[in-house]
């Protein structure tokens, strides 16, 4: 095998592996950005309005969960 022969099989080596380090980083960020918004549609839901009772003892919300799932 020539020397240019195995630098090229190194640098496609470098470069998917890059790829993949970035398609991870990726989804982290992503995973990190659902995690605000659900974390933030809690938030949300924890206060109670003027005039209405307190509904915690209640399951979550449908409309909350359409909006975690809809929303950018």
């Amino acid at each position: 095998m020539r020397l240019v022969e195995l630098s090229c099989l190194i640098s496609v080596a470098v470069l998917m592996l890059s790829l993949a380090m970035t398609e991870t980083s990726f989804l982290f960020q992503r995973l990190s950005v659902l995690i605000q918004r659900f974390n933030a549609i809690l938030l949300h839901d924890s206060f109670v309005k003027e005039g209405e009772k307190d509904h915690s003892s209640l399951n979550f919300p449908l409309h909350s969960i359409i909006i975690f799932f809809l929303g950018n």
